[in-house]
């Protein structure tokens, strides 16, 4: 599990993570993201790779994919 306290300092760029709460008007849960950019410690520019959608997401509503 990640440390949500430093999960925003060690986000990269190009990792994939997986959307593990829903914090959109849609449903995304279960969605996998690309991160793009971080924006601060706790938010992120990522790419849906399911809706094709660039957003921002906060790093607490998502998980790395792969370590």
């Amino acid at each position: 599990m990640v440390d949500r306290r430093t999960f925003g300092d060690s986000m990269q760029v190009g990792h994939l993570y997986i959307i593990k709460k829903n914090g959109h008007s849609y449903p995304q849960k279960g969605d996998i993201v690309i991160c793009l950019r971080t924006n601060g410690s706790w938010l992120f520019t990522g790419y849906n790779i399911k809706s094709m959608v660039t957003h921002h997401y906060q790093n607490e509503c998502v998980e790395e994919l792969c370590k």
